[in-house]
């Protein structure tokens, strides 16, 4: 992968994107990348003086979105999802 050239114009993307908390590695993918030199960036624009933050809703939301799928992990992997559809298939 080549070395990525950061403009202005990019730069400010990234800071929009990221204080709206979208993730390292979907910014990568936008700006084709991965999502480690999207932390390098990021750790380089703090150190810079920029001032980054993160949305507080788009964190929580994004934890109970991961919560969400180490339940339904979890449940499938005890059972409890085939015997769920089991149940309403009226095989039990």
């Amino acid at each position: 992968m080549s070395k990525l050239v950061w403009d202005k114009g990019m730069e400010a993307r990234l800071v929009r994107a990221w204080n709206a908390g979208v993730p390292a590695s979907l910014l990568g993918e936008r700006f084709g990348t991965s999502g480690a030199a999207i932390i390098v960036k990021i750790g380089a624009l703090r150190a810079n003086g920029v001032e980054l933050r993160y949305d507080p809703s788009a964190l929580e939301s994004s934890r109970r979105r991961q919560a969400q799928r180490l339940r339904l992990y979890d449940a499938h992997y005890r059972g409890e999802a085939t015997r769920g559809r089991a149940m309403a298939q009226g095989s039990i």
